[in-house]
């Protein structure tokens, strides 16, 4: 029998998942084969935990994994970092830029990382936050603009500086508005006594009349709790018509002027998609409950974009989902390596989180709710659950219980600056 050959292509959390279950799954058959993980970035991201590195509830290292490091990489099991130009599902062969690469089984995991930039003046300060890099630019604008707002004494420059507004109500936006938040005022608190928590003013802008981002009434209840207690304004039926100069004009007529803007979830599209189906508009492809994509038989696709017909619109996408999808993709090959029946994917275990700010989160579990310091806890533990390696989790558990004793603290520093200056001594 030929030695099967599985590429899994992507650079998402549900690729490195289903290489790490297929090079477990595929050693214990004790037959030779040949594993490659193409992706077009050397890391995952764990976007979810974007907004908890803002306000310290987690470290760097918690929000991404590089590729390498999930398995042992020897003769049978690679990694190849190239980006994807076409895939020819006929003649099984992949298109890189470093070459043909052919398979028996493919394994897509694809996410969204095109984002289209909306039209806004460059200088007025709006963020959108994709990775690492922007949360801390947005700490140190955050940073610079509190001890500008410091010596202002001009009132109305001084509420530009400490004013915050976040575009978007769904989970991102909510997240970002309580991190920030609670960030702000532990910095007033700790290293700005000169201001007072009263300064600070933080939007919230949604288009619609309502936010709804969970059909259980305690998650909407509490996130309305949250809000009003960290003293958010929450702005409904505002549309964003331009942000120019620090200036949000909303409906065409009200204005808001603004030191930080935040444009949450953007528009995205995966460019993994585009090549393969030629088109901007496709934001998922459907798959059944074998996670077998449609119209092929050794196509298979997991991830934020692999939809399932058979699975609610409405069921919580967690890591854990995740995790449970790539180990039945990891499965059903192997079972159609030996031709044995196929596993379907189970959607039993419905948990759902949602950051709010520093060492708090909201949790629901089988009519289980939970929201304080022990909902973030979980919330964490679950993230540790779902690493890919010993030493990832080790890693995380150790900067997890340092962050409940306070033994880790950002450095309040312009990390670009320095480097400047270390730059120009060099010359």
């Amino acid at each position: 029998m030929p030695t099967p050959k599985i590429v899994v292509i992507g650079s998402s959390y549900s690729a490195a998942a289903a290489f790490n279950y297929l090079e477990r799954s595929l050693a214990a058959l004790r037959e030779p084969f040949d594993l490659l993980l193409l992706s077009n970035k050397n890391h995952y991201l764990n976007k979810d935990l974007l907004s908890q590195y803002l306000c310290d509830s987690c470290n760097l290292e918690d929000t991404c994994q590089w590729l390498r490091g999930i398995v042992f990489l020897r003769a049978g099991v690679s990694y190849l970092e190239s980006d994807i130009l076409n895939i020819d599902f006929q003649s099984k062969t992949i298109f890189t830029s470093k070459g043909e690469i052919s398979y028996q089984y493919l394994v897509l995991a694809p996410h969204n990382d095109l984002y289209d930039e909306p039209a806004f003046d460059k200088e007025s300060n709006a963020f959108i936050i994709k990775n690492p890099g922007d949360v801390l630019r947005l700490r140190i604008h955050i940073l610079s603009n509190i001890e500008k707002a410091v010596s202002e004494n001009n009132p109305e420059a001084k509420n530009l500086l400490l004013t915050f507004s976040v575009i978007g109500t769904d989970r991102e936006g909510i997240q970002l508005a309580c991190s920030i938040s609670d960030f702000t005022n532990r910095l007033l608190r700790n290293h700005f006594p000169e201001i007072k928590k009263s300064f600070l003013k933080i939007n919230l802008i949604e288009e619609n009349n309502l936010i709804s981002i969970n059909k259980d009434p305690f998650f909407n209840n509490r996130i309305f709790y949250n809000l009003n207690k960290r003293g958010i304004a929450l702005l409904t039926n505002s549309h964003v018509n331009k942000i120019e100069n620090n200036i949000i004009t909303i409906n065409n007529k009200d204005k808001i002027s603004s030191g930080t803007i935040i444009l949450s979830n953007p528009k995205s599209s995966s460019a993994l998609i585009q090549k393969l189906y030629k088109t901007k508009s496709l934001d998922s492809c459907n798959v059944d409950l074998y996670l077998k994509l449609e119209g092929l038989e050794d196509v298979f696709m997991i991830g934020e974009l692999a939809k399932c017909m058979d699975i609610r619109e409405d069921f919580p996408k967690t890591d854990l989902f995740y995790n449970d999808q790539a180990k039945t993709c990891a499965t059903n090959i192997c079972t159609k390596i030996n031709n044995s029946p196929m596993k379907l994917l189970k959607s039993d275990l419905e948990i759902n989180f949602l950051s709010l700010g520093y060492r708090n989160s909201l949790l629901e579990c089988r009519n289980i709710h939970i929201d304080n310091v022990i909902a973030w806890f979980l919330h964490r533990m679950l993230y540790i659950f779902c690493s890919l390696s010993w030493k990832k989790k080790l890693r995380a558990f150790v900067g997890l219980i340092c962050n409940i004793f306070g033994l880790s603290e950002f450095e309040q520093m312009n990390v670009y600056e320095l480097r400047q200056k270390k730059q120009a001594i060099k010359k």
